[in-house]
């Protein structure tokens, strides 16, 4: 631990060795705090929280870390919070933040904040006197303005903290207010990767469930962002040593007994306990003393009192201003409210910063702050009410004298506090004012904190100012609405919107119901939010105006998802208006309803031109975030039209300025557009990335569609990789949240057709189809909502439903179908118009539709979309049947296996090769054994085995397994199976390596594998079940955990332990030409292996008549020819079993 050393000289004051302030122990802590440091250091950023009881060390602990920081060459920065003294929104990052500026040139401080500048300079104007001449940020939504504020911040930090590593101290964070807790759950998730580490501390024992400070420890334990280190009390020797330190002497070991027993270890109290005992002067004669039953404390009132009882009443008097004031105040606002003056008021300061009550604040001049908030709170709480409320009034009028500008929080504070007194008027404009410079801040919990305490002062007034409280209430649901707080702020706004209703006051009513009607649900239509815009409506005057616009643009997009037809005579009304009334800002907010479908096939040119009226006066008017809209606008439907240029310089552009802005909402859409453009191309690794980073993003901005979003892109992928089923979860979850979104049906139904369950396919089919789809909205979701309706359709071969699906897409065949906001694209109308014009036996459309979705997505370089065409195309040839149609079928296959394999589409692989396997006679259905499973594989990877083939490029295949290893996995357990399944593999990869062979595949006890001669392949075969043979002779030692021995005869029943376990292996033999070009002799050549090793019994050989024929003229022994029909092979066919040496008859 690190202490104080004791002073040499006899006549110290003894009070004096507490001025630099002991420690002692913490080392366990200690340890903690400097592992942390040494990962920030070395490029690992942490968050660690110091967490114990008032009292504990907590401040104190820091500063000594802070000081072990500094050795380290760690820059260490103090933000401080403090509890309801007005101060304002971000407070302890604004002391940090104009800490660090004060020492930096601004060539150096421009370049850590970059763009971010004008952002950090709103909130602290040191940096835009450091830098003057900034831009003025953008007005934004709120989310978007926060995110960008605490994104420059971050930024600003992380770029400080690479020539020189920081440290951050937050001390007191359970006062700290909710904005600037948000910023921390923000820098957290950014730590990484920088040399930064931030340390805050709190009280535990404080913290209600409801507590803010509750709620982010909450998230940032659920995301592992930070590290809890516990301070207890100190231990009984570290009480030994704080008094050895104080008093200069050893303590008796009944004085330490004492006061460890009544203070527990808290360091607060050690300290105070030890101060009484000091200023009494019984440490200076202890050896005298023979009863330390010394009376402690029961309370930290009882504590803090009988301290300040050692200073003057003058000096008491002094600090119970100073206490409500706050935990710091300064000497000018002091002198001002305290009737002692002068010399008088210094001479008290001293005396109290002498008793280390009261200490000055770094780097300031006349200021001072209390040592420990334990000593405010006391001061404080023995005000008497109506004392507390004059100085309240009086500190209020004093700080109004000075620079009331720059002191509205505190001033909002104090006139609130002393509102009981009867300054309403002045508590409520104060207020009202804090509540606006935190909303300038995006500080919108700090708005909301000054909007209802200027109610609440409000509410003491007499008579009540309606108007003005309709204007805090309006005011307070803006706020709320940044806070995310969607029922508080509709809540505010509803009671806003009565009190303008009872006023009759037009304009007030209408703007609380824009403001009711901001927020809407995906897939919900609110039946309340939809009356009370039509109800303001109603009462606005006839004439054209913004408002008006405004009004029928939210009213359009709130009736979205219960009527289309109405959304769009509504939206196309609000556009008619804003026009007509010349509001260019309330006219691109008017477009943007319009296009709040997103997608619309029939309507992409005429939204293309909205889109490119959008950018235009974007650009006019420098809104980047309009411009943002606009640029959205353009690549939905730039898409639809299957202009991939010209969406794809849109996202170019739209990628640049969402760069600059730094808005979650248009960086998420970035990341669904990209990974768009990773599934386009079958890029499932990126696409599942772009993923992933999407949903973070939209967390993070509180984009309501993101889950849906997410799960639009993982539907995709998973489809891809043939994992489709893992979906029907989230998919069965979003039909019954989304019953207005009927789009995610179609989507289960999908599920099921892919799955092969025909009757829940058929079911969900058949609500959808109900009255002609008339359950299908034609909304933004309608495109792909028909193009899986049409695949489900196809796969139940329901030709009557396909011409109603048919005649519906037809129009729109030149088209591409697109999914949300630019999720994912379906590629070419035309596929779907091809696989249900099959489905409706009409051949020759159904063949210029293929042939149309194959120009198309070449054309737009639709990679994954152009591969499920070639299948379709396939399919539809086979069905047909006629001359030319297989073997163009089978070359389509090809190229649809060739696209399919090396970017991971398993789906589309597995599917291409069994159809072009059944194209060829070999049918891949039922396949089941440890043989058919390295099948599947080998078939779905093709390997290459030319170097393995003879001259005349035959290959012999092997296929082998342990028979009944199900039941002895299950028998024995994992441990002896495990053990049993080694020395089996051990085995016949010795005998291959020994015959020359090459082991193309295994999976657990399956083999295949691949000889250039038949002679070889049976030699092997015969060796593997000789050295099987002799295994069962020779071993007899225990096996595993089944205590039996390996090789011993089968004894007991099912279920019993055995004591020997035989090893019996079936395998089977075929030679083919695999590598001769055009035709698919691999798969058949293959399957034709594996199913006659499927014949096979435990210890047999089985041999198909060409290896017989191979082998004819050599001395191999043949037993009885057996006739079999083979799955997926057509006919029936000889199969020779090999007649072994008996001692390799196991």
């Amino acid at each position: 631990s690190t202490t104080t050393p004791v002073a040499a000289e006899s006549d110290v004051n003894p009070l004096d060795r507490l001025a630099t302030g002991i420690f002692v122990g913490r080392e366990k802590e200690m340890d903690e705090l400097r592992a942390g440091l040494e990962d920030s250091l070395s490029g690992r950023g942490r968050l660690l929280m110091l967490v114990g009881e008032p009292g504990i060390g907590k401040t104190r602990t820091s500063e000594e870390f802070a000081t072990y920081a500094r050795l380290r060459s760690v820059q260490v920065l103090w933000g401080r919070c403090y509890e309801g003294e007005g101060a304002p929104a971000y407070w302890p990052w604004v002391q940090i933040i104009r800490s660090y500026v004060h020492d930096k040139e601004p060539k150096e401080l421009m370049s850590e904040m970059g763009p971010g500048a004008a952002d950090i300079a709103q909130v602290v104007s040191e940096v835009k006197e450091r830098l003057p001449g900034l831009p003025a940020p953008p007005l934004l939504e709120p989310e978007q303005a926060r995110f960008r504020l605490f994104d420059s911040i971050t930024t600003f930090l992380k770029n400080a903290s690479k020539d020189t590593p920081l440290m951050v101290v937050l001390d007191d964070l359970h006062w700290a207010d909710k904005p600037s807790l948000l910023l921390l759950q923000f820098l957290a998730k950014e730590l990484r990767g920088s040399r930064l580490m931030v340390l805050g501390t709190y009280r535990d024992v404080e913290l209600r469930r409801q507590h803010p400070l509750a709620q982010t420890l909450g998230e940032l334990n659920r995301e592992n962002l930070s590290q809890r280190v516990l301070l207890r009390g100190l231990t009984e020797n570290d009480v030994r040593r704080f008094v050895e330190v104080t008093a200069g002497t050893s303590p008796p070991d009944a004085l330490v007994a004492a006061v460890y027993r009544e203070t527990e270890g808290n360091p607060f109290f050690v300290n105070e306990i030890v101060r009484l005992l000091v200023a009494d002067g019984r440490l200076e004669k202890a050896e005298g003393v023979r009863d330390w039953s010394v009376t402690i404390p029961q309370s930290v009132r009882e504590v803090v009192g009988r301290r300040l009882d050692h200073l003057s009443e003058e000096c008491n008097r002094v600090l119970t201003i100073g206490s409500v004031i706050g935990r710091e105040f300064g000497i000018k606002l002091l002198e001002k409210v305290s009737e002692v003056k002068g010399d008088r008021l210094l001479e008290a300061l001293e005396e109290a910063t002498a008793a280390r009550v009261i200490a000055e604040v770094p780097r300031t001049t006349d200021q001072y702050w209390f040592s420990h908030a334990l000593i405010r709170e006391t001061l404080y709480e023995e005000l008497s009410t109506t004392r507390r409320v004059r100085l309240h009034r009086q500190i209020g009028e004093a700080l109004e004298q000075t620079d009331p500008e720059a002191h509205v929080p505190q001033l909002a504070y104090h006139f609130c506090e002393a509102a009981p007194g009867g300054d309403v008027d002045k508590a409520v404009e104060y207020a009202r004012r804090a509540g606006d410079r935190a909303m300038s801040l995006f500080a919108w919990e700090d708005a909301a904190t000054q909007y209802e305490r200027a109610l609440q002062a409000l509410e003491l007034a007499s008579p009540l100012n309606e108007v003005v409280r309709c204007d805090l209430l309006l005011a307070l649901g803006e706020a709320l609405f940044g806070t995310g707080e969607m029922t508080e702020s509709r809540n505010a706004y509803r009671q806003a919107y009565e009190v303008a209703k009872r006023l009759g006051d037009w304009e007030r009513q209408g703007l609380a119901a824009v403001g009711y009607g901001r927020h809407f649900e995906i897939g919900e239509t609110q039946g309340d939010t939809v009356a009370l815009l039509r109800d303001a409506l109603g009462a606005l005057p006839e004439e054209d105006s913004a408002l008006r616009a405004r009004l029928l643009a939210t009213l359009s997009i709130q009736v979205y998802f219960g009527s289309y037809d109405e959304w769009r005579d509504l939206s196309g009304e609000a556009v008619a208006v804003a026009r007509r009334a010349g509001d260019r800002r309330t006219l691109v907010w008017a477009l943007w309803a319009s296009l709040f479908s997103g997608i619309e096939l029939g309507l992409a040119e005429e939204r293309l031109a909205v889109a490119g009226e959008m950018v235009e006066i974007a650009e006019e008017v420098g809104d980047r975030e309009l411009l943002l809209q606009g640029l959205f606008g353009r690549i939905a439907n730039s898409v639809v039209l299957g202009n991939m240029p010209v969406a794809y310089e849109a996202m170019k552009k739209h990628d640049q300025i969402c760069s600059e802005v730094r808005l979650p909402f248009y960086a998420f859409a970035a990341e669904l557009m990209r990974g768009m453009r990773a599934l386009m191309d079958g890029n499932l690794g990126e696409a599942e990335r772009f993923a992933t980073q999407a949903f973070t993003t939209g967390q993070r901005g509180q984009a309501q569609n993101a889950m849906q979003m997410f799960g639009v892109q993982t539907f995709a992928i998973r489809r891809e990789q043939g994992r489709l089923q893992e979906m029907e979860p989230a998919t069965r979850g979003f039909v019954q949240q989304f019953p207005a979104i009927p789009a995610w049906r179609t989507g289960l139904a999908y599920i099921f057709s892919e799955l092969g369950r025909d009757d829940e396919a058929r079911q969900e089919f058949e609500i959808l189809a109900h009255d002609d789809f008339a359950i299908l909205p034609r909304d933004g979701n309608w495109p792909i909502a028909l193009g899986l309706l049409g695949e489900t359709c196809a796969y139940l071969g329901d030709a009557e439903r396909a011409a109603f699906l048919y005649a519906e897409l037809l129009p729109h065949a030149e088209r591409c179908i697109v999914v949300g906001a630019v999720a994912d694209m379906y590629g070419s109308t035309s596929r779907s118009l091809g696989k249900l014009a099959d489905t409706m036996e009409r051949w020759d459309e159904a063949e210029l539709h293929f042939e149309n979705a194959l120009a198309k997505n070449v054309d737009i370089g639709a990679q994954r979309w152009l591969g499920w065409t070639r299948l379709g195309y396939a399919q539809m040839l086979l069905h047909r049947d006629a001359s030319g149609d297989r073997e163009k079928a089978i070359g389509l296959l090809n190229q649809a296996i060739d696209l399919a394999q090396p970017r991971g589409m398993n789906a589309l692989l597995e599917r291409s090769l069994a159809l072009k396997l059944k194209a060829q006679g070999v049918d891949l259905t039922n396949l089941g054994s440890s043989i058919d499973t390295v099948a599947r594989e080998v078939l779905q990877h093709h390997p290459d085995l030319k170097p393995h083939a003879a001259p005349d490029g035959t290959v012999t295949i092997m296929f082998s397994d342990i028979e009944g290893s199900t039941e002895k996995t299950d028998r024995l357990g994992d441990k002896a199976w495990m053990e049993v399944l080694r020395e089996h593999n051990a085995i016949v990869r010795e005998q291959i390596k020994g015959h020359g062979g090459f082991e193309v595949k295994s999976e657990g006890d399956g083999f295949m594998v691949a000889f250039q001669s038949a002679a070889k392949a049976l030699d092997c075969a015969i060796a593997i079940q000789g050295a099987l043979a002799a295994r069962t002779d020779r071993v007899g030692a225990p096996l595993g955990d089944g205590g039996g021995a390996v090789g011993a005869a089968p004894r007991g029943g099912a279920g019993e332990t055995t004591s020997a376990e035989p090893i019996l292996v079936r395998i089977g033999l075929h030679s083919g030409e695999v590598i001769k070009e055009g035709e698919d002799f691999f798969g058949r050549n293959v399957i034709m292996a594996a199913r006659v090793a499927s014949q096979a019994k435990g210890g047999e050989i089985l041999a198909s008549a060409i290896v017989k024929e191979l082998l004819g003229g050599s001395d191999v022994l043949w037993g009885h020819v057996r006739k079999a029909e083979l799955k997926g092979l057509p006919g029936e066919h000889d199969i020779w079993p090999v007649r072994l040496p008996e001692r390799t008859i196991s």
